[in-house]
């Protein structure tokens, strides 16, 4: 089968959860025979230079728009549009909402189908968000949510049939390595409690929420803080950690997605402040490598997290409940033992070779 993949973004450009669930999906499709094309609005220089798409077994098309928010998928749009009826496939996999008009107008004039899989957006403002998600919803051939909570979420806006297929993960990039091997590799102290957040830096990640985390944690004089990844609220995040005099932070900035296990291992809690989440890579990668996680009681997540079992889950926004939470894990051993094995048992549930199989295991 021939499929087309359109998604805002991919690796080295962009490395957030959806980008690189779509890597892997597009990887385990194209292994599994299939013909793969995915389509990115990100197309700069840097991007085109640095990632080698021939390398995985599919074809990465690289569409250059602006990057502003709810604009940059109408801006790119006649393209986008133009390249997926000159690709022909037999079915249009669209990763979210902000992209979807373009699958949306090729279904209509190529007569092509196409799967509607819903991402973190849906818990999201954003213009015309419930007449667009209703149109989309209403022509998909399938609507596909990563968790009960999206597919409710999906069905508030239109009464329609929803799969629920969540993440999966690469259990081969999770070589057990301890916790000392992986701070010496990372050059880290090995005396040190580390908290580590990993993610976009969107505003809806809250990393504020994460150094005013910290800044409570700050009276303990035994704990680190590590923040992995990029964004547009990076440096306000570290305006506040220098504002609260905060050096106990190291904000790594964007790191190799092979590194990302590494800073898991070497860890001793994943902490999410978000607002919303669809279903976070992150927490698979944590359970991959038996980290206990502290999260937000929100969303989806409860079915990711299970209270006590393999993480704790607090109120969102509420840093005070969040550093009790992490409190807890750090000061409690064998708590943090029994959650470490609940998450590497957890990890097997997931994989993309299931998630490939349900997704294009028949013809739409």
């Amino acid at each position: 089968m021939k499929i087309a993949i359109l998604v805002a973004g991919l690796p080295p450009v962009y490395n957030g959860g959806t980008e690189i669930a779509t890597v892997n999906i597009a990887q385990y499709a194209a292994k599994a025979g299939h013909e793969v094309h995915v389509v990115a609005l990100d197309g700069t220089k840097r991007g085109k230079t640095l990632y080698k798409a021939v390398k995985n077994g599919f074809t990465v098309h690289r569409i250059e728009t602006i990057q502003i928010p709810y604009l940059y998928g109408l801006v790119a749009l006649p393209e986008v549009v133009q390249r997926l009826l000159g690709l022909k496939p037999d079915i249009i996999h669209v990763q979210g909402a902000m992209i979807a008009p373009a699958a949306f107008l090729a279904s209509k004039i190529g007569h092509i189908p196409y799967i509607f899989y819903g991402r973190g957006e849906v818990y999201t403002k954003w213009p015309l968000k419930r007449v667009l998600s209703r149109l989309f919803l209403a022509h998909a051939s399938r609507v596909i949510a990563q968790t009960e909570d999206m597919k409710r979420a999906f069905q508030s806006i239109l009464d329609c049939k929803v799969e629920v297929i969540p993440n999966g993960i690469n259990l081969s990039n999770f070589a057990p390595i301890s916790k000392s091997e992986a701070r010496m590799r990372l050059g880290l102290q090995p005396n040190l409690k580390f908290i580590l957040f990993v993610g976009r830096a969107r505003p809806e990640k809250n990393l504020l929420g994460f150094v005013e985390t910290m800044d409570y944690l700050r009276s303990r004089g035994d704990c680190c803080a590590i923040v992995v990844g990029d964004g547009p609220q990076l440096n306000e995040a570290r305006r506040l950690a220098d504002f609260l005099d905060l050096p106990n932070i190291i904000f790594k900035g964007n790191v190799d997605n092979k590194d990302v296990p590494l800073y898991m291992y070497a860890a001793d809690v994943l902490v999410n402040t978000s607002f919303s989440e669809g279903f976070p890579a992150t927490f698979l990668e944590a359970m991959a490598a038996g980290l206990p996680i502290v999260a937000p009681n929100v969303c989806g997540i409860p079915e990711i997290v299970e209270d006590g079992v393999n993480g704790i889950l607090v109120e969102a926004k509420n840093s005070k409940l969040a550093v009790l939470a992490v409190n807890r894990i750090l000061n409690d051993s064998e708590l943090a033992k029994t959650m470490s094995h609940n998450n590497l048992e957890k990890a097997r549930q997931y994989s993309w070779e299931s998630v490939v199989r349900k997704l294009y295991g028949k013809v739409v």
